[in-house]
């Protein structure tokens, strides 16, 4: 709607202001596919122009990216891509709209496995799209914290991860002490797991052959 359309310009025109002033980049949330996003670039594009009139400074060159959370988006990464400058996977949502599972409702909770095969694939999908089109890819959300998953991540060629703090020390550790190679082998094992029970069991196996007796098993 048109009062939708002008919060967001504010919204566009203030991260495009405030990138006169540092580092700064663009990302969009909830981008369902090419359309969206070339409807919200031409949005940025009239804030450039109205910016270059005024004699505002900004970043020419902002970064523009999206946050990949929803499946159509997985689904169209490829064409995605050659619309940005990077992808952020927000793994939290994408499990929950891929796999239609409320988290927050204790009825459903326990069906919220992040190892899902879906999700797996999902993923690589994204992983295989970005470095393709010369895109950075990063992850945000639950698995960026959890070192079963982060071990499979890694294996995709995902390096760039946002957690909460207290995640940190934890997944360092992991970082440092695991074999690249080991991640890509675990990756080619779980991928064509038919279950989340399965690729959670090999996983565990996996990583407890490296960290025994350090990491939780859940």
């Amino acid at each position: 709607c048109q009062a939708n359309r002008c919060k967001f310009r504010r919204q566009v025109r203030a991260i495009r202001r405030a990138s006169g002033n540092g580092k700064a980049a663009l990302m969009f949330p909830l981008i369902s596919g090419v359309k969206e996003m070339r409807q919200a670039k031409a949005i940025l594009n009239e804030v450039k122009q109205e910016l270059d009139a005024s004699s505002v400074p900004f970043d020419r060159d902002l970064p523009l990216g999206i946050m990949i959370e929803l499946p159509s988006a997985v689904m169209t990464a490829d064409a995605l891509a050659l619309e940005v400058d990077f992808f952020s996977i927000g793994t939290t949502d994408l499990i929950q709209y891929t796999l239609g599972i409320d988290r927050v409702n204790t009825h459903v909770s326990y069906l919220y496995p992040p190892l899902h095969p879906a999700i797996i694939r999902g993923i690589t999908l994204v992983a295989d799209a970005a470095p393709q089109h010369g895109i950075s890819i990063s992850v945000c959300g639950e698995m960026a914290s959890d070192p079963y998953c982060l071990a499979i991540l890694l294996g995709m060629g995902i390096h760039d991860f946002s957690m909460a703090p207290q995640a940190i020390p934890g997944i360092k550790h992991v970082v440092r002490n695991i074999d690249m190679d080991e991640c890509r082998t675990l990756l080619r094992l779980v991928i064509d797991a038919p279950t989340v029970e399965i690729v959670n069991r090999i996983a565990k196996q996996t990583l407890s052959q490296r960290f025994a007796g350090e990491l939780p098993f859940y």
